[in-house]
């Protein structure tokens, strides 16, 4: 973002650190199972994405659907079909 003020310009720039650790979820604590980068400060703010190793829990989700009989499932699985 910059800004101008009469003749002189600021510019702010922010700068974003990035990366992926592995973690195992217990007891509603994500607990990191690789190491944790030494730039973290102790209680700093963290974005957390989740993706999981495995299409299990996708699977059991779309068969608790088809168990169901869930309307939109049914539309999605015939749109895909076609």
């Amino acid at each position: 973002m910059a800004s101008r003020i009469g003749n002189e310009t600021n510019l702010y720039v922010k700068i974003q650190f990035m990366t992926t650790l592995e973690a195992i979820y217990e007891n509603g604590i994500f607990k990191p199972i690789s190491s944790v980068p030494n730039t973290l400060k102790e209680h700093e703010r963290v974005r957390i994405t989740i993706e999981t190793d495995t299409n299990e829990d996708l699977q059991a989700e779309i068969n608790q659907w088809e168990a169901a009989g869930d309307e939109d499932f049914l539309k999605f699985e015939a749109e895909s079909a076609e």
